[in-house]
């Protein structure tokens, strides 16, 4: 199984994370496993754990929070296709990808390596909406990155 976490936010190629191994940790440090040096991640900021078919994720005494869907990750929360994770204030779109061994697969295509454009699109989707119900930005290359 694999979990993409994409942003329209400029984190200097952390615009998607890939999550492919479990238990994965995002922070500020150097050795997590995603390090985001913002100002607002704190170092060990939360974790993603996988049981069964189920990906969880638990804030860790971060400062500034995270949420899924607007809930904060307190206790450990399912991460779900089409959820919006936030870490702080940086909103980011949960893609997963089942491996076809493990059950059925979702319609997901893998990344494209020019950028996010290459997916199609579901904005008609209600897993589009935010958590106000406001549309999720649509997920665009940035011109520098070409």
């Amino acid at each position: 199984m694999k979990m993409f976490l994409q942003t329209t936010w400029p984190l200097e190629g952390n615009r998607e994370i890939v999550v492919q191994r479990f238990p994965f940790v995002i922070g500020r440090r150097s050795d997590s496993d995603c390090s985001l040096s913002l100002a607002f991640v704190s170092r060990r900021h939360c974790e993603f754990t996988r049981t069964g078919d189920d990906v969880l994720v638990q804030d860790l005494e971060s400062y500034n929070g995270t949420f899924v869907n607007g809930k904060r990750a307190s206790t450990p929360l399912p991460v779900s296709h089409g959820d919006e994770l936030k870490i702080g204030p940086c909103s980011f779109r949960v893609s997963v990808q089942h491996d076809t061994a493990e059950g059925p697969a979702l319609a997901v295509e893998p990344p494209a390596a020019a950028g996010f454009a290459a997916r199609k699109s579901n904005m008609d989707d209600a897993s589009t909406l935010n958590s106000d119900g406001s549309p999720f930005a649509p997920l665009l290359p940035n011109a520098s990155q070409n």
